[in-house]
């Protein structure tokens, strides 16, 4: 089972993924590390490891199209004017 744990900081909001399964009868716990949302909605993150990449549990990672991580990366070097 595993599931996305989201979590504000003061700079911003930060996401998880947490797996957990059985192995040899003992539950065992994977955390690995998303990094910044950048959208919540779409399933947007950035870490120093994979840059922005889309991730979702259905899914697993997905990287954007030449496009999207243009506009995403506006949106970061700008945000109030991407905002409005």
């Amino acid at each position: 089972m595993s599931y996305i744990r989201f979590q504000q900081k003061p700079s911003g909001e930060y996401a998880i993924v947490r797996t957990a399964q059985r192995v040899n009868g003992k539950r065992v716990e994977t955390v690995e590390n998303l990094g910044l949302v950048i959208d919540k909605d779409r399933g947007v993150f950035q870490n120093k490891k994979r840059g922005i990449f889309m991730y979702s549990i259905e899914n697993g990672y997905k990287s954007l199209d030449e496009t999207e991580y243009k506009s995403f990366a506006q949106k970061l070097r700008h945000p109030k004017e991407s905002e409005t």
